[in-house]
């Protein structure tokens, strides 16, 4: 019985030719670590301004399995994001069917993926040569060995993928989409267990601020009003965290009486920020 097989010419062509640009194969594995209820996810840029750069992106998600590895990773197209749209914590899916993220994995050289799910004793490796898969007569000729070596100290669960050898650069455009692409999936406000992307990039220091502030820092005013037992209280502050203007209880609620009883309402906490467009 015959089956149907592809040269390694498809990969670079399914890689780069749908992901024109580098940051949005990035974005991708960022985004799968936001698919597997991760709170936090570290974009590592290391020398990427020249060849041989490296990229590491890790996270605290899920991980994965020998299964997930074989029946989804590495089976591109293939997904079980196509059935379930949203996660286990209640998150919509975002990623795509393993396009993007083979873009990311063909910037380099080498790319290596740790996985560990939180019941598994040891964290699966997976490594990709991708000279040997543009050297071979077709892509299933190569095989691929998934090893397991020890867990990291605190090692719970998540998933840390490694591109060595970077063939491309990236610049200070690229890394600026990246930088936004990752605020936008971020939570600003950082609710318990959202999803908290850090970019760490010692070429692109402004971007990294700019990940971290989320924008907040370009703010003109920033309110904050609280009520707790039911006293009022409100302060609005500049774009430096200055404070312009207060107001206690008593010039709040300005009751005809002049005592300020306290309000009948439950604990609340009124966050706004206020931005001005600019032309």
């Amino acid at each position: 019985m015959e089956h149907l097989r592809f040269a390694p010419g498809i990969l670079r062509r399914l890689g780069e030719e749908l992901n024109p640009n580098p940051d949005q194969g990035i974005v991708e594995l960022v985004r799968n670590a936001y698919d597997a209820d991760a709170t936090t996810c570290r974009i590592e840029l290391v020398a990427v301004d020249k060849p041989g750069g490296t990229i590491q992106i890790a996270d605290n998600g899920v991980g994965m399995g020998q299964s997930d590895l074989v029946n989804g990773w590495l089976i591109l197209g293939k997904s079980g994001k196509q059935i379930e749209r949203t996660t286990a914590a209640g998150r919509r899916v975002v990623g795509n069917k393993g396009l993007g993220r083979l873009a990311a994995l063909r910037l380099g050289q080498i790319a290596t993926v740790e996985t560990k799910t939180s019941k598994a004793s040891k964290r699966l490796r997976l490594r990709l040569d991708w000279d040997i898969f543009d050297k071979a007569k077709v892509v299933e000729s190569v095989p691929l060995t998934i090893e397991q070596v020890a867990p990291k100290a605190k090692d719970t669960s998540g998933t840390t993928v490694k591109i060595d050898k970077l063939r491309g650069t990236l610049g200070h455009a690229e890394v600026r989409r990246l930088a936004r692409s990752l605020v936008l999936l971020a939570d600003p406000f950082r609710a318990k267990g959202s999803f908290r992307p850090t970019l760490i990039a010692p070429a692109f220091k402004d971007l990294e601020k700019l990940v971290h502030s989320a924008y907040f820092d370009q703010a003109e005013f920033h309110l904050v009003a609280t009520l707790s037992r039911g006293t009022a209280k409100a302060v609005v502050l500049d774009y430096k965290g200055d404070i312009l203007f207060e107001g206690s209880h008593t010039q709040i609620r300005k009751s005809k009486d002049k005592s300020a009883p306290p309000y009948k309402a439950p604990d609340a906490v009124f966050d706004l920020w206020a931005f001005l467009p600019r032309r």
